[in-house]
């Protein structure tokens, strides 16, 4: 039975993982354009757009460990606004495996645990 932490991914950057990201649809992952960053060798808090920039994930806890491949399909940084908008989505190159969780992000109004 699938349980919520086979969604999470690790981010790999050239020579080791640089951070995490979540599975949320059949293709889509979210991360943090810091981590996304980091992982291209860009500065830390670069906000220019990293859209179609290629990187590679492989899920921690399920999957067998296999390498995807991701593109950068959405930017959330905008120049003076970085730490209010450190988000990236990330677009697999294939539909994640269908035993996967997919995770829904609570909206704190609608009694989830979620916040601003």
């Amino acid at each position: 039975m699938p349980r919520p932490e086979h969604a999470i991914a690790r981010v790999l950057g050239r020579t080791r993982p640089v951070g995490l990201a979540f599975l949320v649809r059949d293709r889509e992952l979210l991360t943090c354009a810091h981590v996304v960053n980091t992982a291209l060798g860009r500065p830390k808090e670069a906000t220019d757009p990293a859209l179609g920039a290629p990187l590679e994930i492989e899920f921690v806890f399920a999957d067998g460990g296999r390498r995807r491949g991701a593109v950068v399909a959405g930017w959330l940084p905008t120049p003076g606004a970085f730490s209010q908008r450190d988000a990236a989505v990330l677009r697999l190159s294939e539909t994640a495996p269908a035993e996967l969780p997919r995770l829904r992000l609570a909206d704190a109004d609608a009694g989830g645990a979620g916040g601003d």
